[in-house]
């Protein structure tokens, strides 16, 4: 299944890939367009050390509690990075996103996923990323 456009349902792909059945303890976040400033890397270059970063997070799962409280950043365990192409850019902007992440969710250890939903999938932690 190829990447999909703005509002064309992968969030519904996406639960369909990483189901959380009846674990309460964690919540979805959209991100994207819905949520503009979710782990949002714009105005970050100086933080990150290049000059062409931007963008923010697809989507994310968080804790339940982070989310009922409206604070989602604050208990983030996995970020999605969607792209129709993993180039550099998209990975340098995705580890800024889980840099962030990191730093406002220090004691959940967040991840980022970074795919194209077809054949590439890279998983980010703080120590490094792997295909």
């Amino acid at each position: 299944m190829g990447l999909r456009g703005p509002g064309a349902g992968y969030m519904a792909y996406l639960r369909e890939l990483f189901p959380l059945g009846d674990r309460k303890m964690l919540a979805w976040v959209e991100g994207g367009n819905k949520a503009k400033d979710l782990l949002t890397v714009i105005n970050c270059e100086d933080l990150l050390g290049y000059s062409k970063v931007s963008g923010n997070c697809d989507a994310a799962i968080a804790t339940e509690a982070s989310c009922s409280c409206y604070v989602p950043e604050t208990g983030l365990c996995v970020l999605f990075s969607l792209k129709k192409e993993v180039t550099r850019q998209t990975v340098i902007q995705a580890m800024g996103q889980l840099l962030n992440a990191n730093i406002l969710s220090s004691h959940r250890k967040p991840v980022v996923v970074l795919t194209d939903l077809q054949a590439g999938l890279w998983i980010g932690t703080p120590d490094g990323i792997a295909s």
